[in-house]
């Protein structure tokens, strides 16, 4: 029976859903400037343009969820054989959908996103749980590096006209 602590991977799995998942392409845009659009009618250059002319801050680079993912495990908190970049990935779908939820599901209360994101943490960290018993202060800090990407990332914003 594995020994991690739900709460602390449901947490840790929130604090990833509120900056947006960055995924392996670099963001969580629908086409990204660094990311190899060939099916797109918008080419990567063109998204460059656009992100740089809306003055969007730079993107979370893949190595944000990746690097508080690789934290997590060596915190015993995520096992350290799930394989990064498909976490990441998951993480990153479930977030789109959530985002764009309101609009394919209609209005969502604000009592109904709780339970939803919690009910996938839960879910999710039972699969990710590890044998060993979590550090939390690693956890923590790893959380707290996050939130700063998070804080320049809106400091970033409010800077813009």
């Amino acid at each position: 029976m594995k020994t991690t602590s739900t709460p602390l991977v449901a947490l840790a799995l929130a604090a990833l859903f509120v900056t947006g998942c960055s995924t392996e392409t670099g963001t969580a845009n629908p086409a990204p400037a660094s990311q190899d659009q060939t099916t797109s009618a918008v080419s990567p250059s063109e998204w460059a343009s656009i992100e740089a002319e809306a003055g969007l801050p730079p993107a979370p680079d893949a190595a944000t969820a990746a690097d508080y993912i690789a934290a997590l495990q060596e915190a015993g908190v995520i096992d350290p054989e799930v394989a990064t970049e498909p976490l990441v990935r998951m993480l990153s779908v479930f977030t789109i959908g959530l985002l764009h939820a309101p609009g394919t599901l209609g209005a969502t209360t604000d009592d109904q996103l709780r339970e939803t994101v919690g009910l996938f943490a839960d879910l999710v960290g039972r699969g990710l749980a590890t044998q060993a018993p979590p550090d939390a202060a690693a956890a923590r800090r790893a959380q707290l590096a996050l939130l700063d990407n998070l804080d320049a990332q809106l400091d970033h914003l409010e800077e813009i006209p």
